[in-house]
């Protein structure tokens, strides 16, 4: 429900091809053969004051393009008296872009770059700013020209392309959301955007975490799928370029590649050539990801990285899953791919077991943390054993409804719980009553409700309408809605 890192798609994908594989043995062991950390650590989830968050990367997200962005239309940026002031306008109020999160701030958005379409303007930064605030109120028709021309103009003047390859890989999602031709012809600005992606991790010398603001622009990004190895060929070819996103690349193109000589079917399916692939392509990640790590072990990406590693079991001896895990919440405590991997590494056809997912939930819980995502892993473990893996009794076992109403009460009680996230989260948290069989909680936050429900919460968590639930909450408990809740049947 908060903001998280792109890399959680991608874990996704992992995902799948983890349900595609069973009995799962990546080099035809069975689970006893390989080591397995499901107990969570002795010392728990660092979580103090001083942990490191998503909060503080935004901070060096917002501090680095909030000099980069306006430094580089300073220095490079096309004039001309007819649209100077509004172009100028425009990039000064920039970090809107970085901050709209709701659908309000998007909106906002269009507004702001009315001025300068007025004035036609050409300047290819200004261009991007125009489409992208199209693209992310989801109107890719309006969106493509403007992130064409943007392309187009970046690759004609001295932009940083720390800043010029934010827009062919917004250019690739707009044309892939509209499919038939433009998306088999967006594969001419995937390859702009890999040279320019290149050409970045050399231009400048970073600073702490930035290079971490720069991997996330397009790691696990969908233009990319497939194409890390063209990526880390292209830093490599570069002589100054960063090391710690050098190494980075290096060891997800092993991954990827591992995976496509495995295939994603099931283990009796893979020729034994792909299992000699897909043991020397991890072997040859790990050690890349591990002098990732060695370089700035307070980034948690090549930690989350090893642990994919060492699930297919070519991490160092002795090295499990949760080992990684816990040196990758060392740097950074909420980032949720680590949560998302360990807990694919937790499942029963990887040696886990559900008790250990679900000990592993309230592990995240106890963190007590309910400003982050942390707690809510304990909902998506409990998500994953009954819709992922079939283990649909979990919502009715003792002591479950009463660990995520503590969630849920949790977040509602955190001061940053405020406006629609505070609707959006009730809604979840009723959405979960009715899934548990607590119908008496779920009427009394559904009235609370009105009509402000989010009924697109509920289809993402159980794949139902909002106005299921209202009928079989009000149906069980007897009497109708509240007059306030009356409106809100909605879809």
């Amino acid at each position: 429900m908060r903001r998280v890192g792109r890399r959680w798609a991608r874990i996704l994908v992992w995902a799948v091809a983890l349900i595609a594989t069973a009995p799962l043995a990546c080099r035809r062991t069975t689970a006893g053969d390989r080591p397995t950390d499901a107990a969570p650590a002795r010392g728990g989830i660092p979580c103090g004051p001083n942990a490191f968050t998503e909060e503080g990367l935004d901070q060096v997200r917002m501090a680095w393009y909030g000099k980069l962005v306006p430094d580089a239309y300073a220095e490079v940026g096309l004039r001309n008296p007819a649209w100077d002031d509004a172009a100028r306008r425009l990039v000064e109020q920039h970090g809107a872009f970085l901050r709209a999160k709701d659908e309000a701030d998007k909106k906002r958005l269009l507004d702001l770059v009315q001025p300068a379409i007025a004035a036609r303007c050409e300047d290819p930064l200004v261009l991007y700013l125009i489409g992208l605030a199209f693209a992310v109120n989801d109107r890719p028709v309006e969106a493509e020209p403007y992130l064409l021309r943007s392309v187009e103009g970046f690759g004609k003047t001295p932009y940083p392309r720390c800043v010029a390859l934010l827009a062919p890989l917004r250019l690739v999602r707009v044309c892939l959301a509209q499919a038939g031709d433009k998306a088999r012809k967006s594969t001419r600005w995937v390859d702009v955007a890999v040279a320019w992606i290149g050409e970045a991790s050399a231009e400048r010398v970073f600073a702490d975490k930035e290079q971490r603001v720069l991997w996330e622009q397009f790691d696990g990004h969908e233009a990319l799928d497939c194409r890390m190895k063209a990526v880390a060929e292209a830093i490599r070819s570069q002589p100054n370029a960063d090391p710690w996103l050098r190494e980075m690349a290096t060891g997800s193109a092993g991954i990827e590649a591992a995976w496509q000589a495995r295939g994603g079917g099931w283990a009796d399916t893979v020729t034994d050539e792909g299992w000699k692939t897909f043991a020397r392509e991890l072997r040859g990640a790990y050690g890349h990801l591990v002098e990732a790590w060695k370089l700035h072990p307070d980034y948690p990406e090549a930690p989350t990285e090893l642990i994919r590693v060492a699930m297919g079991g070519e991490a160092g001896r002795g090295e499990t899953p949760r080992l990684w895990f816990d040196r990758a919440v060392a740097g950074q405590f909420d980032y949720w791919p680590a949560y998302s991997a360990l807990l694919m590494a937790l499942l029963p056809r990887w040696g886990g077991s559900h008790d250990a997912m679900y000990q592993f939930g309230l592990e995240c819980l106890a963190t007590k943390r309910f400003d982050t995502v942390v707690p809510e892993v304990l909902f998506t473990a409990v998500w994953e054993m009954s819709e992922g893996d079939g283990a649909t009794d979990i919502w009715t076992q003792a002591d479950v409804y009463d660990n995520l109403r503590t969630l849920y009460e949790g977040i509602l009680a955190d001061p940053t719980c405020v406006g629609t996230r505070r609707d959006t989260v009730t809604t979840a948290y009723a959405a979960v009553a009715w899934r548990c069989g607590e119908f008496q909680d779920a009427r009394r936050l559904l009235d609370q409700l009105g009509n402000r429900g989010d009924s697109s919460v509920v289809q993402k968590m159980f794949r139902v309408p909002l106005v299921r639930v209202r009928h079989e909450v009000y149906k069980a408990t007897g009497g109708s809605p509240t007059p306030a809740a009356s409106p809100a049947a909605g879809p």
